[in-house]
C-alpha cells in the first residue's frame, strides 16, 4: 500500500542547561533543520535512503546522553 509523505528533514540539536525562576533544567534545541526530500509517495516494501552531509564548527560541543565530547 502506497503512502503519501510531505516532507522528510534532518535536524542538528543541542541540549543546554537554563535557568528560570531561580531554577535550572536541561533543555533541547534546534541548532539546523535539512531539508532531505520533498513530498514523495512511499511505495510498500521499498526502502529509502537520505544521504546527508554537514559541516559543523570545530568547536561544536557533542553530546551523547549524559556524555558530552569536545
Amino acid at each position: 500500500m502506497e503512502q503519501q509523505v510531505d516532507d522528510v528533514y534532518a535536524y542538528v540539536m543541542t541540549r543546554y542547561l537554563k535557568e528560570q525562576n531561580d531554577s535550572k533544567f536541561e533543555s533541547d534545541a534546534v541548532i539546523s533543520r535539512i531539508l532531505l526530500a520533498g513530498g514523495f509517495t512511499v511505495e510498500a516494501e521499498q526502502v529509502y535512503e537520505f544521504p546527508v552531509s554537514l559541516h559543523l564548527p570545530v568547536h561544536t560541543s557533542v553530546t551523547l546522553g549524559r556524555t558530552q565530547c569536545h
